[in-house]
């Protein structure tokens, strides 16, 4: 089974548009990037007519002209930008999923549900795979490769987070409050370090964002303003220890809205206690994930068991950032750059094969990854 074939809802959303996978749908979203004569989207030009759900297509221009705000928003505080496919695609799913969401969670999921069952009758290899339960529908993943502009599909995420948080019908799909309100305990991204804390708050202001350090920032605010505070992970602490610069998990509550950048690193043990943190800050919130889709091949590979390649032609700087040197970066930073690189020359490239289909079968069959990545992007 290829990568992609197992993440379900990844699945569901590009059916939604006639397609079985990202190839499908690039071909039909080559097209001039920015905005028509008419305001909207020349990618929402494309997909129109790929639609045959006929509620998505009366809500279709509705999505298209909130991204379309986003776009400009952007542009404005940063200068001169546009989405690429990749990027307008992963934000139009966001879109869908978080409106389907918060105006019939009930629907939404029977509706993903029916999906998984005639996908698990086409292909007995999903058998296994289980019914969505509401918990399921709180997190999302983006696995992206280098390149693909993680960082500014977060900042709109948010955006559009608060969105439907405070119009949607059904505002506990995001947030469970005993007191009803449509807000966050807090807004919070998660990083594995100092280094990459410090280019998120760069890159937040750079997007007309508050944003602050955790640890200098305990203020109780509790509005819809996107005041992000960035915390590394290593700093969460289960319990107060007294020694060094750390943040009781228990003090900032589990109704937040959490965004977690490269939550991967580390080896299995440490993964597995910062997912823990993850889940506590978010349990009665929301979580996106954002990876880094070659380092987690990469860092995964005795586990799969399989044979990929690297694609050559992944841009070394981020879409929409400056790229820097190594000059700044951590001790960490730099080992783990290092690491990637020396992997990367042990792999031996399989001639003529595109970058999406690098896995002879997924990493994340049986595995809670199925469930919760719901597009995953390249730079292609």
């Amino acid at each position: 089974m290829r990568f992609e074939q197992s993440l379900v809802l990844n699945r569901y959303f590009h059916g939604l548009f006639g397609a079985r996978d990202l190839t499908e749908l690039k071909q039909p979203l080559s097209v001039q990037e920015g905005r028509a004569a008419d305001g909207q989207s020349y990618f929402y030009g494309a997909l129109l007519g790929r639609v045959q759900d006929e509620a998505l297509r009366d809500k279709l221009a509705e999505y298209d002209a909130r991204v379309m705000g986003c776009e400009a928003r952007l542009a404005k505080a940063r200068g001169a930008f546009v989405f690429k496919y990749f990027q307008y695609l992963g934000l139009l799913y966001t879109e869908i999923f978080l409106d389907r969401l918060t105006t019939d969670p009930v629907a939404f999921r029977a509706g993903v549900n029916d999906f998984v069952q005639r996908q698990k009758r086409a292909e007995p290899s999903l058998h296994e795979f289980t019914a969505f339960e509401p918990d399921d529908l709180r997190r999302l993943a983006f696995f992206m490769a280098t390149g693909s502009g993680k960082t500014l599909l977060l900042h709109v995420n948010l955006w559009q987070s608060l969105h439907y948080l405070r119009h949607g019908l059904h505002p506990e799909a995001l947030v469970r409050r005993t007191d009803k309100r449509r807000e966050f305990d807090s807004i919070l991204l998660v990083t594995p370090n100092e280094g990459l804390s410090g280019q998120h708050l760069r890159e937040l202001r750079l997007s007309g964002m508050d944003a602050v350090l955790l640890v200098e920032d305990r203020s109780a605010q509790r509005t819809f303003e996107p005041r992000v505070r960035v915390i590394e992970i290593r700093k969460l602490a289960e319990e107060t220890s007294g020694e060094g610069v750390s943040v009781p998990l228990e003090s900032l509550g589990s109704a937040n809205l959490v965004f977690v950048d490269e939550g991967h690193k580390g080896n299995v043990t440490e993964e597995r206690t910062f997912k823990k943190k993850q889940k506590a800050l978010g349990r009665n919130g929301f979580i996106f994930e954002y990876r880094q889709l070659e380092v987690y091949l990469l860092r995964n590979l005795p586990k799969v068991g399989v044979g990929f390649f690297v694609h050559s032609g992944l841009p070394s700087t981020p879409v929409g950032s400056t790229k820097t040197g190594r000059r700044g970066r951590s001790s960490a930073e730099r080992t783990e750059e290092t690491m990637n690189e020396q992997t990367v020359t042990k792999i031996e490239p399989l001639p003529n094969q595109p970058w999406h289909g690098l896995l002879s079968r997924s990493p994340f069959r049986g595995r809670p990854f199925d469930k919760y990545v719901f597009m995953y992007v390249t730079a292609d």
